[in-house]
């Protein structure tokens, strides 16, 4: 079982944060995104809905998601695993 961490304890930041913009959430995380230390993918769910969106080193790790009240963002680093986020 992988348990998702929540308290950041490196320079690196690995929980996602977000904003909500109208009826999306636009998730970022300040993160490096080299090919040997990335943030892999971000997800966002509810009940039995999951949205997913896979990411790749130098690009930003950032996405949009629908806003969904009572939501869990994880983010998924290659190095730090699994890290999430709840949605207000």
């Amino acid at each position: 079982t992988l348990i998702p961490n929540t308290t950041e304890a490196s320079a690196e930041k690995h929980i996602p944060t977000y904003e909500r913009i109208e009826d999306e959430i636009y998730v970022k995380i300040n993160h490096p995104m080299e090919k040997e230390h990335y943030i892999e993918w971000i997800a966002l769910v509810k009940d039995n809905q999951e949205f997913f969106v896979k990411l790749y080193p130098e690009q930003n790790a950032e996405c949009r998601f629908k806003y969904i009240p009572g939501s869990t963002i994880y983010s998924y680093c290659n190095k730090h695993n699994l890290w999430k986020a709840e949605v207000e």
